[in-house]
């Protein structure tokens, strides 16, 4: 697997963290080509520009949980989902939304996709994060218990 660093060409790390910005506001409007293009660079990013499209890709899951899914279908190498499932959107990172909040809501979210071509991807999906909300549950009942 080649990262930006391995392209070992400071305009390349440049070109892709300079020009991210764009691609990710195309992708959260419900762009196909930048999603395309955002689970591409996922095959050449590491460190923090990963977890940026990771982090993207995690917002769009909530917005447009088909769109995220049909792209997901479209790669043979569907192992990504799972930084995409667990990220945060940057701007929830230092927030007060609890983490769990956010996987319920992706949860509800890949809940309405019913297209029957994206149900074995949207039920990998569903499983990952529900084993993340029993884990959010579980703490929610110790802190309970506790208080």
């Amino acid at each position: 697997k080649y990262t930006v660093k391995h392209l070992g060409n400071k305009d390349w790390n440049d070109l892709f963290y300079t020009n991210y910005k764009l691609v990710e506001q195309k992708v959260l409007s419900g762009d196909r080509l930048a999603t395309r293009i955002s689970f591409r660079l996922l095959l050449v990013s590491d460190g923090a520009f990963a977890e940026w499209v990771y982090g993207t890709l995690s917002e769009l899951i909530r917005i447009d949980s088909r769109l995220f899914l049909e792209e997901l279908n479209r790669m043979s190498w569907s192992e990504i989902y799972h930084g995409a499932l667990i990220s945060r959107p940057w701007y929830l990172l230092d927030s007060e939304t609890p983490y769990c909040d956010d996987i319920y809501l992706k949860i509800e979210a890949l809940l309405e996709v019913t297209n029957i071509e994206l149900q074995s991807e949207r039920d990998k999906c569903l499983y990952e994060l529900n084993i993340i909300k029993n884990h959010c549950l579980e703490d929610e009942e110790g802190m309970n218990s506790a208080g």
